[in-house]
């Protein structure tokens, strides 16, 4: 690049979106282009230059369609570094979405479905339709910085460069992402079957001590031929943390015991007698309204 060229350049930029000037050439052809490729970078530069560099010759801002920017424009915005464009992309559908729901508010269902047909058609037409031309503005002010800054065309050069190219910044916000919805998932999953774990370890506590208690109304029955009016009258071990309350109905020898600890506090399962070909008594439990899923494998049928 030749500094005597540098000098002769116009380092003005008018690019106004509204009135659409022709823009001022910064500098030749080649130059130009050189600038280009160090502002786009390695990837896609053959997609943008001729665009670029047509942009140039007939002036103006020119529409184009995008297909990165109907998909992932707010992604495509950040790798490509134009940090206004990405804000845009990301901010734009909600201040939209805003403004068209208070017009349809105001002006009843047909405002709402002309809101809705708005609202469509500016999200899915108008990111592609202004991302090329948005990103040659871009390129171009980062050239026109870089002019600025320095008379040497090789610092110019190093400052596109710097300035220009591609960001990994979306791609640490994807992996963040992902990682956020990983640990996300895997507490989903992981919290409510810790949870289940540890009640079921309480209650499988308390059908240890049911099982215990319905020994011993057993050997009662066995030796005195009747059921016990209360399982107080009966030498039992001391009701476990788990239990809040235990207690025997009469009538038909059947123990009730209630939980104590959440998600099941208040909760209860039974302990049904029923008397063997040989006398003894077989203990069958039922859940009763604890889910089955949280009480030992003997009280699931």
């Amino acid at each position: 690049m030749d500094p005597r060229t540098n000098d002769r350049m116009d380092p003005t930029l008018h690019s106004d979106m509204q009135s659409f000037p022709a823009h001022p050439p910064l500098g030749s052809p080649d130059q130009m282009r050189e600038f280009y490729e160090l502002a786009i970078g390695d990837r896609n530069r053959d997609y943008y230059l001729p665009r670029f560099e047509r942009y140039d010759r007939e002036g103006g801002f020119k529409l184009g369609w995008h297909w990165p920017s109907l998909f992932v424009g707010f992604w495509w915005a950040l790798y490509r570094r134009i940090w206004s464009t990405a804000l845009l992309y990301f901010a734009g559908p909600y201040i939209l979405a805003a403004a068209l729901g208070v017009s349809a508010a105001v002006m009843g269902k047909t405002g709402a479905g002309i809101a809705s047909i708005i609202y469509l058609l500016a999200l899915f037409l108008v990111p592609p339709l202004i991302s090329n031309p948005l990103y040659h503005r871009h390129c171009r002010k980062v050239i026109e910085r870089a002019r600025k800054t320095s008379g040497n065309p090789r610092v110019q050069a190093a400052i596109v460069a710097q300035k220009g190219g591609t960001s990994s910044v979306a791609l640490y916000i994807v992996l963040g992402l992902w990682l956020v919805a990983t640990v996300g998932i895997l507490a989903a999953v992981s919290i409510p079957a810790y949870q289940d774990y540890t009640t079921r370890a309480r209650t499988v506590n308390a059908y240890s001590w049911g099982r215990s208690a319905a020994s011993v109304v057993g050997d009662y029955f066995r030796q005195n031929h009747q059921i016990p009016a209360s399982l107080s009258d009966l030498q039992i071990a001391a009701l476990p943390p788990v239990v809040q309350s235990a207690r025997i109905d009469p009538s038909n020898g059947v123990i009730e015991i209630t939980l104590a600890n959440d998600p099941v506090k208040g909760k209860t399962f039974r302990l049904v007698p029923s008397q063997g070909a040989d006398g003894q008594v077989l203990w069958n439990c039922q859940a009763g309204d604890v889910k089955p899923s949280l009480l030992p494998a003997e009280c699931r049928h």
